[in-house]
């Protein structure tokens, strides 16, 4: 689907888009200890700790989805070319 790609190339993209996946299930998954130290009042150290952890992994996520835009554009890709192709990124 995506000639302008080598093999090289779209391992990598492979990769890094599910690197960036994972990582977006991990800020999923941290909203739930979250709301259960809200909610059982475990208090403000809780909180804060997992507010850091999910501010964290937001910015441990941009990382990979930047990689992800270089490696198109280094190849001639955008995301909107690749979007009238049917992928979404």
């Amino acid at each position: 689907m995506l000639p302008e790609l080598n093999e090289e190339a779209f391992e990598e993209l492979k990769h890094l888009m599910k690197t960036a996946f994972e990582r977006m299930l991990y800020l999923g998954i941290l909203f739930f200890p979250l709301a259960y130290s809200v909610s059982f009042g475990s208090g403000q150290v809780g909180e804060l700790f997992f507010l850091a952890l999910i501010a964290l992994m937001f910015i441990a996520n941009i990382i990979p989805r930047h990689k992800i835009a270089r490696l198109l554009e280094s190849h001639g890709l955008s995301v909107t070319d690749l979007k009238e192709r049917g992928i979404y990124i």
